[in-house]
């Protein structure tokens, strides 16, 4: 099947338009320069095919350059020509609204236009030129964007064409747009709104036009304030000297918004005033707290006890003392409370040779055990019931008395206080 393409060239190279070009005339492709025929407009199928070119059967060229071709020939033309003033057609930047508006543009005095035109280490599609010197660069988007790194590297101003618009009217000035919103902003705004992809243009302007603001709290489909700006800036003009721009209904809208954004940093900024004020008094309230308990606990605190947990600990300072020096492995003990805060010591003294010892709870389940030895010991009635965990002294190895262990002076200790006792003590 040939090959349809919508502009070609004489054979002298000079650009033709299919509204130009009559039967039987020799005309050849802009990209490989192969011979192409007119094909005038006709129906085909019930439908209307325009008027266009053709390439021979069997030809191998595609086509896909021939309008990016021949948007940059019509251009340098027209730039050459100046045979009508040259317009903008701007784009509304809101999400969703396609309004669009001509701004009378005047270019920058040049004395000629080319194309191909070298920049430094770049190169541009069209060019104005004055006295040798670029003044204003042209780039034409059909396929292959212009880059990032050579949007910040030229030093001229410029804008991006969409080349099918300025093949048609190359002195309408349409810059690409390039949508500013992340498919995670797309997919919480839809989200916020609850509406599908097709729908969501549709919900945003049928909102605004209702003047409602789309940060309202009651409404439950409020959108989150950091989504405003992203949808009065969902497309921006691919250009270096265009601010972006707003249609008259969205520009009203976009300033309450702003408004309203104005008013939420300035309630979120004295908010975190007051939280980092807070945060200042207990730390000075801390400070005091811990002078006054290290007169108590001594100058190695380092961290002091909550205030309802302060009485417990000058009460039992000593107990707990006591009960790092006893246990026989503290680094691994402490690792266990940590995961285990609630099981539960005694510290009393051992029935048998009276000296100060700990005892382990071991009335309720015990997922972990290990931790406690040689604290605690297995031990097994000779009658073949079932076994249970003892606690044993470390000074005499006699068992403790499982029924006396709350007999008696004795001081209950949770791995929850022991672990705290350590660390406010940096141990």
């Amino acid at each position: 099947m040939a090959r349809a393409v919508p502009y070609a060239a004489y054979p002298s190279g000079e650009l033709v338009l299919p509204d130009q070009a009559t039967t039987g005339q020799p005309y050849v492709c802009l990209q490989c320069k192969e011979p192409v025929s007119f094909r005038r407009e006709h129906l085909r199928r019930g439908g209307t095919v325009e008027a266009h070119f053709s390439h021979r059967p069997g030809t191998e060229c595609a086509g896909e350059s021939v309008t990016h071709i021949a948007a940059k020939i019509r251009l340098q033309e027209a730039l050459s020509r100046k045979e009508q003033p040259f317009v903008l057609r701007r784009t509304c930047a809101r999400l969703g609204c396609s309004v669009t508006l001509d701004q009378p543009w005047f270019p920058e005095p040049y004395d000629v236009a080319a194309v191909e035109v070298a920049l430094h280490q770049y190169r541009l599609d069209v060019a104005t030129l004055q006295g040798g010197e670029v003044v204003t660069g042209f780039e034409v988007f059909h396929s292959h964007r212009i880059g990032t790194a050579k949007a910040a590297g030229l030093s001229v101003p410029w804008l991006e064409l969409q080349a099918e618009a300025t093949a048609r009217d190359p002195y309408v000035l349409q810059p690409v747009l390039e949508s500013q919103l992340t498919g995670a902003e797309d997919d919480s705004l839809r989200m916020a709104l609850r509406v599908t992809r097709a729908r969501l243009a549709d919900s945003l302007t049928m909102r605004l036009e209702s003047g409602e603001l789309l940060t309202q709290p009651h409404n439950l489909r409020a959108v989150p304030h950091h989504l405003i700006c992203s949808i009065f800036q969902s497309h921006l003009e691919q250009t270096s000297f265009l601010d972006p721009w707003r249609c008259p209904a969205c520009a009203e809208a976009w300033g309450r918004h702003q408004a309203e954004l104005e008013r939420y940093e300035a309630a979120r900024r004295e908010q975190e005033r007051q939280a980092e004020q807070t945060r200042l008094e207990q730390q000075a309230a801390a400070e005091i707290e811990l002078v006054r308990q290290r007169e108590v606990f001594g100058p190695r605190l380092r961290a002091s006890f909550s205030s309802y947990e302060v009485k417990f600990f000058e009460r039992s300072a000593s107990t707990l003392r006591f009960a790092w020096r006893y246990v026989p492995q503290p680094l691994k003990l402490a690792a266990h409370f940590r995961r285990f805060p609630d099981d539960v010591l005694i510290a009393r003294r051992c029935w048998k040779c009276a000296k100060p010892m700990l005892c382990v709870d071991t009335s309720g389940w015990m997922p972990e055990f290990r931790a406690y030895y040689p604290m605690i010991e297995y031990f097994k009635p000779e009658e073949g019931r079932r076994g249970y965990f003892i606690s044993k002294c470390l000074h005499c190895g006699s068992r403790q008395r499982f029924r006396q262990q709350r007999e008696g002076a004795h001081i209950v200790l949770t791995a929850d206080h022991m672990v705290q006792w350590l660390e406010a003590f940096g141990d």
